[in-house]
């Protein structure tokens, strides 16, 4: 992450969506050596997670920039390095989608 760490605890019904606006523009500016950006939610089976930036159209399968991968701690992870094109300080959209039954998850 950019020197940050925040948890975020929710709850999805089934088949739902949850999406957060995480600004990060001054905080990607105040660094020096450009720090990864990273996303992490769990349990990552049964959630899918998203990101873009731009805000005109919220993150999901048709229209994410970005899309987590499955780790082997069980979490869908997203990590955004400071040489991918799309990059940049300011707002990023992080959708969290479930088509499985009620879902319990960590977003950090």
């Amino acid at each position: 992450g950019a020197g940050l760490l925040e948890v975020v605890q929710g709850s999805l019904p089934e088949s739902s969506c949850v999406n957060y606006e995480i600004d990060l523009g001054s905080t990607v500016q105040v660094h020096t050596i450009p720090r990864y950006i990273t996303f992490s939610a769990y349990p990552g089976e049964k959630i899918d997670l998203y990101a873009n930036t731009g805000g005109q159209v919220l993150p999901c399968e048709e229209t994410h920039t970005w899309k987590g991968e499955l780790q082997s701690s069980s979490d869908r992870t997203i990590v955004i390095r400071p040489n991918d094109v799309s990059y940049a300080a300011t707002k990023y959209y992080v959708s969290i989608i479930t088509t499985a039954t009620h879902q319990d998850f960590s977003l950090t």
